[in-house]
């Protein structure tokens, strides 16, 4: 009973507190952490300890959406929720919780929820709201919270939980701005920077994104699977050589993956080095040969799109033929062949390899007139 009485009293004292302009001092001015994020620090520990019940963050989000935020900005009260509707959870039904999130955003956006007013509603929280749910003392909660370090964390993941939001709406360029500043706020924390990426890579921004990925790079240099994912951008970007390169690092980290050895393999399709090419496709079979038809399958189809953009190059079929050869499939490595000489019919190596073909199924004719020609045309070999 006497909780539904305190929440009852904090709307008209809320709205008082923003007509009037009396508020209470921030709660760490020294702090390089700013009011705003001082009070999501301290609403999330009292919805964890569930000291903000339902009720109250709801009786919280209406203020703000039917009160503050339209005397400030002039909108209607159903246009300030359509809004925020629109970039926080345009297609669910919202926790309240969330609701409250967006409600207080849109205010401090607005410049309803000042500094000031920020730091009236963390002390409540700490006095009176979080000590009346959990029995401590309002100093023990303000000991809980006296720990920059942990609150700078706290009020990071705050961003992120935000920046998600944005991000999973399509609201990428602000997803962007709380990542960066999460970023700020814990900078040693590899996966905000890697969130980042993500944003920057939706948006097309693969330098942007490559840079984030070399910031967690620095933070944790000996997991292989950052330097893949870096390769991933570089060839979104058109940077084949340095996909190659990173990947390169990957392997040498972790050299039973041959996920890295396919990938690379592809890389140095791109750059029309079909040696590497198949030395790599061939690797991941032998690292891994009970999924030899899989890795065949993967070779192939890189093959199969390198040629679909270059159909009239002679040394992609030439590549793919050799591959065909180390795989033992004769009959296509033939078809590749016949191809690669009507594309290019002055090449000794690829008479050389018909004809090895051809020894190797016993037609020793076709074998020793591809091998008379591919002498012809190279006398010096």
């Amino acid at each position: 009973m006497l909780r539904k009485a305190a929440v009852g009293l904090i709307a008209p004292a809320l709205l008082w507190i923003i007509a009037s302009g009396v508020a209470s001092a921030s709660p760490n001015e020294q702090a390089d952490i700013t009011p705003f994020e001082f009070l999501m620090v301290v609403l999330t520990e009292a919805y964890n300890e569930d000291a903000l019940t339902d009720e109250l963050s709801e009786l919280l989000a209406d203020t703000f959406f039917d009160e503050a935020i339209p005397s400030a900005t002039g909108e209607t009260p159903e246009q300030v929720r359509e809004r925020l509707r629109a970039r926080f959870y345009p297609s669910h039904t919202p926790e309240p919780f969330d609701v409250l999130i967006a409600a207080l955003t849109g205010a401090e956006e607005s410049g309803v929820l000042t500094d000031e007013i920020s730091g009236t509603l963390y002390e409540y929280f700490v006095t009176d709201l979080i000590p009346f749910a959990t029995g401590d003392t309002p100093e023990d909660v303000r000991e809980r919270l006296s720990d920059l370090a942990r609150i700078r964390e706290k009020a990071a993941d705050f961003y992120i939980m935000r920046g998600r939001r944005y991000c999973e709406n399509g609201h990428l360029d602000l997803a962007i701005v709380d990542y960066t500043k999460a970023i700020e706020l814990d900078p040693d924390n590899l996966d905000h920077y890697l969130l980042r990426a993500y944003a920057y890579l939706m948006m097309g921004e693969y330098e942007l994104a490559v840079a984030d990925y070399t910031s967690a790079i620095e933070l944790d240099p000996d997991d292989p699977y950052l330097y893949g994912s870096r390769a991933k951008l570089h060839r979104e970007a058109g940077k084949y050589e340095s996909a190659i390169a990173d990947l390169t690092i990957a392997i040498q980290m972790a050299p039973e993956d041959t996920d890295f050895y396919t990938f690379r393999g592809s890389m140095y399709l791109k750059i029309g080095d079909v040696e590497r090419a198949n030395d790599d496709f061939l690797q991941a079979i032998e690292v891994d040969p009970k999924h030899r038809h899989i890795y065949i399958q993967h070779a192939l189809e890189h093959y199969a799109d390198a040629i679909s953009t270059a159909p009239d190059n002679a040394e992609l079929y030439r590549g793919r033929a050799s591959f065909y050869v180390g795989i033992g499939s004769y009959q296509a490595a033939l078809a590749d062949y016949d191809k690669t000489i009507e594309l290019d019919p002055n090449n000794a190596e690829d008479y050389a390899g018909r004809a090895y073909i051809y020894h190797a199924r016993g037609e020793l004719e076709r074998a020793v007139e591809d091998y008379t020609r591919a002498i012809e045309l190279d006398p010096n070999n």
